[in-house]
């Protein structure tokens, strides 16, 4: 019998494969080609770099001139950017007034406080038209203003130039997005080399970044000193004086109390649910904890933030650095007898990467309640108008994505003689008690007991927008965005199912662990839901 022939399958795989090669370069030439035409068409459309000689009125040779702070807004508002010598220039003057500054700002109130922007410009801009910028306020900008958005590069050469221009006026404050690692993770690192190309402009933003301050101290009239920084605390930091003594001027780490200032959160009390005063006696009793959803930081609790506000004489800690639904959250951790929240945590990107649908917040401190003299802080709140909203509202105009703006009052009391006062009842200050005294008299569960001291009150809700077309039904709109926006916000990990995502954004809370299932089934379904957090990186 005659051998079987062999098939030689060689040249027919070998052009096939030819044949498949040539179509993925057609098909990416194709593409590269239809992106370089959507660039073309935006660069047609943008405005001529912004020169040296505009950006600083023709003070080539003074290297102290101030830059041109409303050609600048316009220029990039229009979408403009700057030609790589002046932006070069911009950069080392910052730099060169930033590092003159102390690792804490020693500040006074009035005071407004800003929290992550993250690149969201044309928000920024509508905030500073709304609340009033410099050299009328005094602004203090907490970090965080790269990343996420698609302006980082506008977002921090805008701020750099009004520091320039009001060094006295606005003060910036290092982030955690401020640095290598971080930029490089997101989007910051790429947007640099999109808009400015290799021309060392990303080296220059960070060797900037490495001279913001880490913190500042804002003494008010009644309400004693508030102590500001990104993230929060650091076991390695006892007094103000340890940050002072940090070397500031380097990547951060991934761990000590450079690290922890960017990154530490407060422990999470909106979620918390206790059965007995036992268990919150052991929360209370938490200093400082690993921070797993941040991979680096703590999470310090009770028992770390009172000792050190006494230790400083300090009423609170004001920090940025998490997502809130509504812009801003008060950390009470659960004692109402305390004149003022020990942390309080201010965010001011509205609409958080385009789906949170958070509220974004801006803190007024040392701002007088009306008809009363009593000092407070305000939160001034800004939501972003939709469609929905705006046809339950009767609004006919299309005015999508309009910040509207409120306010939310937090009265500290009167009489506040002391510093420390305003942080714990007289009874609480004395040195030879316990760090954290039992309460056995409290109600369960703990959030029901009305606070006597801390009194909220909305004022006439979100104002209307330029035109006035929603005075006459701000009630309503308030109603709307407490409905909408007291949902909280989930961060899922990296890895969780999207399905599984939409899931858990549309059903409600019993559904969750059934949906769950049905993707990874039920063994797993429980780990997964123990990892979804409620905290916005």
């Amino acid at each position: 019998a005659e051998p079987t022939p062999v098939t030689d399958f060689t040249f027919g795989t070998l052009r096939r494969r030819q044949q498949r090669q040539a179509a993925a370069r057609a098909s990416a030439t194709a593409a590269e080609a239809g992106r370089a035409s959507v660039a073309d068409a935006a660069a047609a459309q943008r405005p001529p770099p912004l020169t040296e000689a505009a950006l600083f009125g023709g003070c080539g040779g003074d290297e102290s001139a101030p830059p041109l702070l409303p050609v600048l807004q316009r220029h990039l508002e229009a979408g403009g950017r700057l030609e790589v010598r002046a932006l070069h220039r911009l950069l080392r003057r910052a730099k060169e007034l930033l590092a003159a500054e102390p690792n804490v700002l020693a500040l006074g109130a009035p005071l407004l406080v800003f929290g992550d922007i993250h690149g969201q410009f044309k928000d920024l801009l509508i905030m500073l038209e709304k609340e009033g910028t410099a050299p009328e306020n005094q602004l203090l900008f907490l970090g965080d203003y790269v990343d996420r958005g698609e302006c980082g590069v506008e977002v921090v050469v805008f701020l750099f130039a009004m520091k320039l221009c009001f060094p006295s006026k606005v003060w910036l404050l290092r982030g955690n997005h401020e640095s290598r690692v971080t930029t490089t993770h997101f989007n910051f690192r790429d947007e640099c080399k999109c808009k400015y190309g290799k021309t060392g402009t990303y080296k220059a933003f960070m060797h900037a970044f490495d001279c913001l301050p880490l913190a500042a101290t804002v003494a008010t009239l009644h309400a004693g000193k508030f102590l500001c920084v990104h993230g929060g605390l650091s076991p390695e930091v006892n007094t103000v004086a340890d940050i002072a003594a940090i070397n500031r001027f380097m990547e951060p780490p991934n761990h000590g109390p450079l690290c922890d200032l960017l990154w530490s959160d407060p422990l999470d009390e909106s979620t918390q649910v206790f059965d007995n005063q036992e268990q919150l006696d052991k929360w209370w009793a938490v200093t400082y904890a690993r921070n797993t959803s941040r991979g680096c930081g703590f999470l310090f609790g009770h028992d770390s933030v009172r000792p050190f506000l006494l230790r400083n004489k300090l009423t609170s800690l004001i920090r940025g650095h998490e997502a809130q639904p509504d812009g801003y959250f008060v950390h009470q951790f659960f004692h109402m007898e305390y004149r003022t929240p020990l942390v309080i945590t201010v965010f001011s990107a509205p609409n958080y990467c385009g789906t949170y649908h958070n509220l974004a917040a801006v803190l007024a401190l040392q701002a007088p309640l009306a008809a009363s003299d009593v000092t407070a802080f305000a939160f001034h709140t800004y939501g972003k108008l939709d469609s929905a909203m705006a046809r339950e509202l009767g609004i006919e105009d299309d005015i999508s994505g309009t910040l509207l703006r409120g306010e939310v009052y937090v009265s500290v009391g009167a009489g506040v003689d002391a510093m420390a006062a305003a942080v714990l009842p007289p009874q609480a200050q004395k040195p030879e008690q316990p760090a954290c005294p039992p309460r056995k008299d409290m109600s369960w569960p703990p959030v029901a007991k009305p606070s006597r001291v801390l009194t909220r009150q909305r004022s006439s809700g979100y104002l209307s927008i330029t035109k006035g077309i929603v005075n006459n039904r701000k009630q309503e709109y308030l109603r709307i965005c407490s409905s909408k926006f007291t949902k909280p916000v989930r961060h899922f990990p990296s890895d969780f199912p999207p399905e599984v995502i939409g899931i858990f954004n549309k059903t409600s809370d019993e559904l969750q662990k059934k949906a769950t299932s049905m993707f990874i089934g039920a063994k797993e379904a429980d780990k997964v839901i123990r990892r979804c957090t409620f905290l916005g990186r």
